[in-house]
Order: structure tokens, then sequence, then C-alpha cells
């Protein structure tokens, strides 16, 4: 599958698509993608070749990549390859778009002081909301004294403090945190 796209120079962009393998290997698996000028010419210094980049499951996975795009950039060429294996591989609701990126993230939460078994959830505001550049998950600095799940929802196990926070694992730094404190 391949496919070429009107970008905007200078510009973070994202790559996105729904994806599930059946019997596949990821090593089967090539995304490669190639920024061009007006005229044609492709970017050396911007052309990107994945391999093994996917969780190859049986059930729908998400995919995202942020890139940025060169000075001189005009189009991008995107192609997918499957290459050595047998197996089948869907791909769905792929999609170029330009990332709003995040500039703020608060928390909030009404407990911050909790008792051993208490629960508590502490709700986000991303700004601006339209925000889409990281993926962002729930996480705590010390789990033996309080864990959260990905609905924020905070429950205290021993006591202790620990910082119940939202962070991105990509190479785009975004995070923030909020002290609890659980005592007996």
């Amino acid at each position: 599958m391949s496919t070429s796209s009107a970008v905007k120079p200078n510009t973070t962009y994202q790559l996105v698509f729904d994806h599930k393998a059946q019997q596949l290997n990821s090593a089967d698996f090539t995304l490669e993608m190639t920024q061009k000028t007006h005229s044609g010419e492709s970017i050396s210094t911007h052309q990107v070749t994945l391999n093994d980049n996917l969780c190859m499951s049986e059930d729908w996975a998400a995919y995202s990549l942020n890139f940025v795009t060169a000075y001189s950039a005009d189009t991008l060429d995107l192609s997918f390859r499957l290459s050595g294996g047998e197996g089948t591989l869907w791909l769905d609701d792929v999609q170029i778009r330009e990332a709003v990126p995040t500039e703020n993230i608060f928390l909030k939460t009404e407990a911050s002081a909790l008792k051993v078994g208490d629960k508590t959830t502490v709700t986000v505001e991303r700004l601006p909301k339209a925000a889409s550049d990281v993926a962002l998950h729930w996480f705590s600095s010390d789990e033996q004294v309080a864990v959260v799940d990905e609905q924020g929802q905070v429950t205290a196990m021993k006591p202790g403090k620990a910082y119940i926070g939202l962070g991105s694992d990509s190479e785009l730094r975004a995070e923030a945190s909020l002290l609890v404190k659980v005592e007996k």
C-alpha cells in the first residue's frame, strides 16, 4: 500500500493508524516515509524506514509516530510493505495529520491525603483540548504506596508518599504529577 500526501514545511505531523495481524511476524513489516520538495526531489535527510515496529497482535492496536517535515517539504510519500512472511495484516484509518502541541497539563484530585484502602480520582485538563502530539498514560512513583489505573482512579495501598502523574513515552516529553499521602 502506498499513498502521497501534501504537507507544510517545518511542521510537526502524526502518522496514525489502527492495525492487527494474524500469524505474522513484525519483522515482515516495513514502513517507509519519504519527504519531497515541490519539484519532486527526495529529501535524503528526511527519509525514514522503520522495521519491526508494530505490535503484531490479533487484537486491534493503535500506532502513532510524530515527525517534523523538512524546511523544503511539499509532499510525503508513505508506503507499507510486507515481505518474507505468511499471514495477514489489517490496517485501518491511516491518517497523516498536523499535530496540535500540548501546552499544559493540569491535574486535580478531591483528596490528596488518603487512608489505606481509600480511593480518589485524579482529573486531567490538557491544553489546548485538541492537543494530539503525545499519547499520555497514568503512573505512580511508588506503586507500593498508591496505584493508579488508566481512568485516573488512585487506590491507597500502604502508608507513605507517592507522586501520581500523567506522562508520555514518546520523544516529545509531557508530564504532570501531584503528591498523594497515604496514612494508616
